[in-house]
């Protein structure tokens, strides 16, 4: 299967190639006829999706992306928001207690 993954700076959206039927119970996806894919709704429903992604510090293995993600920076948290800016420097990216870069 074919994924294509448009991340936006602000916004992301995945597709699949093709007229592809998602799982039951799961929102329906747009066909799109005329680029012959099938765009993915997040599980809420909506077509695209805030490029933000947040690091639980104290679990680790909770990981938010998202509209869940973006929430967190609205209770003081830090995500990693508007990061696609950063592809290609070495500006630091703070994530678990860890530095990264997009680099």
């Amino acid at each position: 299967m074919n994924i294509g993954i448009d991340l936006g700076t602000t916004y992301s959206v995945v597709a699949v190639k093709g007229n592809v039927p998602l799982a039951e119970g799961y929102p329906e996806g747009m066909y799109l006829e005329e680029c012959g894919v099938t765009v993915i709704p997040t599980p809420e429903g909506n077509y695209t999706f805030p490029s933000v992604f947040w690091a639980d510090p104290d679990n680790p293995e909770n990981i938010l992306l998202g509209d869940e993600a973006k929430a967190k920076a609205e209770e003081g948290e830090t995500p990693i928001m508007f990061s696609k800016r950063s592809i290609g420097t070495t500006e630091p990216l703070r994530i678990r207690g860890e530095t990264y870069t997009a680099r």
